[in-house]
Parts: C-alpha cells; structure tokens; sequence
C-alpha cells in the first residue's frame, strides 16, 4: 500500500511539473526572442465576432478587443506566424479562419486553434507577380485572386483545392450566386461555373456586358445577387442579370459626376470609396449612406451587419454604424505611440540604457527617406520624426554624448547635423550657422553629414562629403567647432563607420564609390589643425595578399583591442590598430578545417553589422545570412540564426546593438527590429534560480533532449545522477543549454532523477535544480 502510494505521488508530481515547465518553457521562449514593431498606423483590417485585427503600415499584426479596447495582442514570428511583412487580412466568419496574406505570397490561416501555413503561392517560382487583388469568402471556400491568377482554399481541411487563370494578372474576383465566379483578367470580365473544371481556361467565358462606353472594369462586388462594377472612368454600373441589363448607379444613389476610386464587398454588402467620403450599400437597402472617411485606410465588414470598422492610420481603429441615419465614427481610443515610429534600421547604437537607432541611408545621391530617431529604455519608446524635426530626410549615424545621455546628434545625407538637447530637438548644424559645407557648393539639400563618433575626450567628431576642403570636422565638448586639415582624406562621395581605438587614432571606412580605409591622428594636442593621416586603399594579410573586399559595411574594436571589420568578403581583423598610422596593417582572415582543406569562416558573406559580448564573442549580422555567434577569434561558428530555424524576423540584418548590462541583442532587419537575450547579464545566486529545464520529467516519447533554460553566458553546467556521477559538462557561451539525456554508449539514460549543478567562475554564484527522466 504504501508503494502504490508512493508511485500516485511521484505520477502526480511529475504531471504538475510537466505542465509547469511546458507552459513556462514556452513563455521563456517568446521572452528570449521579442518582435518589436512598429504599429503607429494602421492600414488594414479585419472584424471577427470578439475581435478586430489590424495591419501596421510595416506589416505587423495585432488585435483588440470589441468589448475592451485595452485588450491587445500582437501576433508575429515568436506566436507562431510564418512571416512579418504583411499585406492585406480578411475574415472567414463560417470557418472562423482569418486569412493573413504576406507580400512574398505566403498565406497563414489563423484559427482558434492555431495557424496554419500554405506556401504554394510564394514558393512558386514561376509566378512573377504576386500581389493580392481581392479576398472573396463563400461556398465554404475561401479565393484569392491577384497577379498569380485565382486560388481556392479550404479552410476547413486547410489546403488548396484548385488554381484557376494560373500566372495571368486577376484584378478583380466576385462570387455571383452559388457555383458562378466572376474575374476581370487581362482586360477581359470573364465568368467561370464551379461545376466544370475552371483549372481548364476552355470554361471560361468572356461576358459581354450591354455598356456603351468601352471603359475597363477596376473592380467587382456583388449586392443582392447582382453584380456591381467599378468602371475606369470612376463610376459604378450594376447589372441585373435577370434581365442582362446594365445601368450607372445615378441619383438618389450616387451624385452623378462623384469619381470611385475603389469599392470593397462584404458579405453584408459593399463600400464605394470617393474622394474624401465613401457610400455604404447594404445588401437589404437600395438606397446608401455617405461617410466622411478622409482617414479611413481600409474597411472591415466581415462578421456582423451592424458594423463596419476603419483601418484611420495614425488613429488607429474606429467603427461605424451603417445601419444609423447619419454614420459617425467612433474611434477606439487604442493608443499604439508605445511602438517605434517606423520599421526602418539604417545605423544604431546603444548608449548609458537606451537604444538609438534612425531610418535612413545614403547612395550616390539620397533616398529621401522621412527623418526618423527611435529611443528605447527597455519600457518606453521616444520617436522624433518631422512633425519635430521639420523638413530633414535621409539619416545616417548617431551618436550619444558620453557625458550626458540626454545630449545627442543625428547625421543627415543633406541636412547637415541635428542636435537635440535635454531629450528635445535643439538645432540643426548647416551652412548658415557652421563649418558645414554643401556638397559640391550645390546649396541646401546637399549638407552630407555621416561617420560621427565622440572621442575619450568627449570630442564628436565627423566628415562631410564631396565638399573641396574640411572633410573631417570635429565639435569639441565646450561645443566649439574645430575644421583640422587632413590632406591625406579626400572629398569621397560618403564615408562609413568610424572607430577611435586607442592612442587617439581612428579609422575611417568609405562607404561609396572609393574603397579602402582612412587612419588619422585626431589628437587634440594638434590643436585642432589636423595630423597625420593615411589612405590604404586596400588591406592585405602577413603574405601581402589583399583583402577581397569592395567595401567595409562595420567596424568595431573588441575587448582585447583587436578591431574587427565586416565586409561584402565576410570578416578580418587588425591587431593593434593604432599602430597603422606608421606602417601597413596587416588583416588576419579567421581560418577553419585542418590541413589540407582550410577554408576562411564566412568567406563571401555580406557581413553588415558587428557587436562584441562580455565573453568577447563576436555576433554578426549579414545580407542574406541571418545572424551569426562566433568564438573569440571567430574560426568557430557557435550558433546561427535564420528565418528556417529561429523567429528572427529577417535574414537580412543591417544593425546590432547589444545592451552590455542584461545582455540583449538588438536587431535591426529589413522587416523591422527584434531582441534576443543572449545570456550576458552577470550571474549572482538570484539571477541564477530563475534557471530552469524542459520538458521535465522527459518521457519516454519524446525526442532524447533537454533545454535549460535561463543560463548566462560563461556558466559551468554539470549534470550528476543521484550517486554523484559525472554524465554530461559544457560552459554556456549564452542563455541556453542541450543535453541529449544519453549515456556514454548513446541509449537514454535510466529513469529516476537527475541534477543540473550550474556555477558562474567570474561571481562565485551557484545554483542546483533537477530533472526527471522516464525511460
């Protein structure tokens, strides 16, 4: 009796503690890795019964409430979606499927119970064009339609059952009664019966509609039974097909001369947008009402006849009543300033707490990219863009007096240098108030300004770009300006990163046109005149070999002093630095394999974007690539990170950021930013008991693996039985571990209870936990 009694409370402990630990481990999971998106404006959406679901202009998807508006959810790559970049949403209420259509055509179906994927469309590769026209939901189908041709969905067994005009350029797509499709496809309406085999482009038919004019149809909707069209010159025609008749919706309906730009159908009828208003037809009413939408981005009216909602942009989501004499729109109230200001990550550093990043860039001319400076404390963002700083486009470094976090500069490729003071814009640095010069004397428009960096004196110093003289400027930290002549450093087109390191020399990458490097003396015992300065066009390693690399993207000094360069070559490093302003550096390229098939580590990778961490391990960010985790000297490759294997949102990355004190690792794509917790916080006794593994026990069908979760980087694990014996040892290199919970010979190890002993040499802090192995 008291063996049965003993084996129901071991089951049951273990049962608590598979459930604890499965929940937790997959909290932990979406804390490690955290999308941080911009949701400023909304411009798409999608109502279901209990919640309404929009898109941000960066193609990120959240939800609220209908009944509570401070219920939000964000969805992204950490919560299960296949991608970020999301163009348009639409609502299944008979299947309760919402549709989530990517721009690289890939399709997530999200349901209560989950999300399920159907890539056909984006790994097509003969489909050129991918673009989504129009949702269409009925018949207990789902359709697409778009420059790929027409899809059709079951939502309920989740696959494609058909696809119909395949690679032609579908505009438009209606549902006319129960079997009839109706597309306008190559300037041509065309109709098609569910009952024939519409893969067969034989069945369908062109429809010839009774119009007088020969304008093109731009959309399609349907109001009781009967098709609408949407015509080129900006009117609407219904045609009644009992009677194959034709006529323009005139008043009372519409004002005779309105331009449409695009009408919307829902199952409850449709919305004709014109100019600065739009006309809501009911499906039981022959007349409409009129909406002031001057806002309105997109409208949802998927789940219920009695509402409408708006996609308005900056203000978020609001609602309508259609049903009310005179609709008024109802704003939500959601306040979604708490995101970044955009989705865009040019160039980021992080400074005394805070990360600082701009949207920008720079090319032989400018790209006119709207000023924007993102600030984030890990809880609060601050964005300044031109509603503060008027008139200024095209950002392009920035940098944080290390005297005073709240006094920073933001570069502009043509506005010249912008100062904000006391967290508020200050003063912009150009022409008309500064040693700045425009480029090639063309005037405003043309200040180029990049490459700033303070030195240990607290010193900002820059360049200017193709000016005749002065192209290293330097604003001393009394805030004096100081024009020091380098000779040596021409007028290139625009220069890249720059790094001080060490004996008051940096290094100056350029970044278009020319290649190579600059080093220069910016001591301040000159005086601000300016020193020695030298131009290596190309660096070569001990055998005289040069580099193979056109331009070098990043640059950053490690722990031990050795500056590292990422290049569209991959990477190499310079030890002592300071020293090539007398003599050549000489590159080091890391090398792998053994003899003789030696190879150099990520030889050939775009290499955009590198950060030390505190085990002066290098992460690397790539074009391409994803995100990689080298050992010290970088011949190891210890993790890599793509969109295949991890939630990264990009395998595109252009800037990180690492925050030094709790070790998370921001980065910057092309499809917005994210975080990962890296392990770098310093461990005590505390940090360390929120260490914890799964699945715990581990049972008998499942894979032979345990995650600990939590670590820091630099632990020692051991895992003991419970008669002491060694069985598995590593040092983490960051916040997490695998052990395969074998023995020595490869069979799982026997059931019973087994000890993770975790121990940090750098704090002395030490922790114990367990874990249950059925075999």
């Amino acid at each position: 009796m008291k063996i049965k009694t003993f084996f129901f409370w071991l089951t049951f402990s273990l049962c608590c503690m598979s459930f604890w630990t499965e929940g937790k481990a997959q909290q932990q999971s979406q804390n490690r890795w955290r999308t941080l998106l911009s949701y400023y404006r909304t411009v798409a959406i999608a109502d279901t019964d209990t919640r309404v679901f929009g898109v941000s202009e960066g193609g990120g998807l959240y939800s609220v409430s209908k009944s509570d508006s401070e219920d939000i959810r964000y969805y992204d790559r950490t919560t299960g979606l296949s991608e970020s970049d999301i163009h348009r949403i639409g609502y299944d209420k008979a299947s309760q499927t919402l549709v989530i259509y990517y721009r690289s055509g890939n399709i997530d179906l999200l349901t209560p119970s989950g999300v399920s994927n159907l890539p056909a469309i984006r790994d097509n590769t003969r489909l050129m064009n991918k673009t989504l026209a129009r949702m269409c939901f009925g018949n207990g189908r789902i359709y697409l339609a778009g420059g790929f041709g027409i899809m059709v969905i079951d939502p309920d067994k989740m696959v494609v059952l058909g696809t119909y005009q395949q690679g032609k350029n579908v505009i438009d797509l209606a549902l006319i009664g129960e079997n009839k499709l109706w597309a306008f496809c190559e300037g041509k309406l065309i109709e098609g019966v569910e009952t024939d085999n519409l893969q067969d482009p034989y069945y369908w038919k062109e429809i010839n509609l009774p119009l007088k004019s020969k304008e093109q149809v731009l959309g399609l909707a349907v109001a009781a039974g009967n098709p609408i069209l949407h015509l080129e010159g900006g009117r609407l025609v219904r045609y009644i097909l009992e009677t194959n008749k034709a006529d323009t919706i005139v008043s009372p309906l519409l004002p005779e001369k309105q331009y449409i730009h695009s009408i919307a159908s829902s199952p409850h009828g449709y919305i004709a947008k014109g100019e600065g208003q739009a006309y809501i037809f009911r499906q039981d009413k022959e007349d409409y009402k009129i909406l002031q939408t001057e806002w309105a981005e997109d409208f949802g009216w998927y789940s219920s006849a009695e509402q409408i909602w708006l996609a308005m942009g900056m203000d978020g989501i609001a609602k309508i009543r259609p049903t009310e004499e005179t609709p008024k729109v109802e704003r939500l109230g959601i306040n979604m300033s708490n995101t970044p200001s955009d989705d865009k990550y040019f160039y980021s550093t992080f400074s005394q707490g805070r990360y600082f990043s701009v949207s920008g860039g720079r090319g032989s001319y400018r790209f006119g990219i709207p000023f924007s400076l993102k600030i984030y404390d890990g809880h609060k963002w601050t964005n300044f863009s031109q509603k503060e700083v008027e008139e200024v486009s095209d950002a392009t470094s920035v940098a944080v007096d290390p005297k005073n976090p709240g006094h920073y500069f933001v570069s502009t490729h043509g506005e010249g240098l912008i100062e904000f003071k006391d967290n508020q814009y200050y003063k912009t640095h150009d022409g008309s108030n500064s040693p700045i010069r425009s480029a090639k004397n063309l005037g405003a428009g043309y200040y180029r300004v990049g490459s700033l960096c303070y030195d240990r004196y607290g010193n900002l110093w820059m360049t200017q770009n193709e000016v005749a003289e002065q192209v290293v400027l330097m604003l001393d930290a009394d805030g004096n300006w100081q024009t020091p002549q380098y000779t040596q450093i021409r007028p290139d087109n625009a220069h890249g990163h720059m790094v001080a390191v060490g004996g008051d020399i940096h290094w100056l990458a350029i970044y278009h046109e020319n290649t190579g490097v600059y080093v220069f003396d910016a001591s301040p015992k000159l005086g601000g005149k300016g020193g020695e300065a030298v131009y290596y066009s190309t660096l070569s390693d001990r055998n005289g070999k040069a580099i193979p690399a056109s331009s070098f993207h990043c640059m950053t000094l490690d722990r031990g002093g050795v500056l590292w360069l990422g290049s569209d070559a991959g990477i190499c490093s310079i030890h002592s630095p300071s020293g090539a302003i007398k003599r050549p550096p000489v590159a080091s390229r890391p090398i792998a394999g053994e003899e003789p098939n030696l190879y150099y580590v990520l030889d050939n990778v775009s290499v955009r974007a590198i950060v030390v961490d505190r085990l002066n391990h290098k992460w690397i960010g790539t074009l391409g690539n994803g995100l990689f985790l080298m050992n010290e000297d970088c011949t190891e490759i210890l993790r890599q990170y793509k969109t295949t294997n991890s939630p990264i949102l990009s395998d595109n990355i252009a800037t990180l950021s690492l925050d030094e004190n709790n070790g998370i690792l921001y980065i910057g794509t092309d499809k917005g930013l994210m975080s990962l917790s890296t392990g770098g916080e310093t461990a005590s006794d505390e940090v360390l008991e929120k260490i914890y593994a799964w699945p715990n026990p581990l049972r008998p069908e499942q894979p032979d693996m345990i995650t600990i979760e939590g670590l820091k980087a630099g632990c020692n694990v051991k895992i003991i039985n419970t008669q002491g014996r060694l069985l598995f040892e590593e040092n983490t290199i960051d916040d997490r571990l695998l052990w395969n919970a074998r023995n020595a010979d490869g069979s799982r190890v026997d059931s019973g209870i087994y000890h993770i002993l975790v121990y940090d040499p750098e704090t002395k802090a030490k922790t114990k936990l367990s874990v249950a192995v059925i075999k």
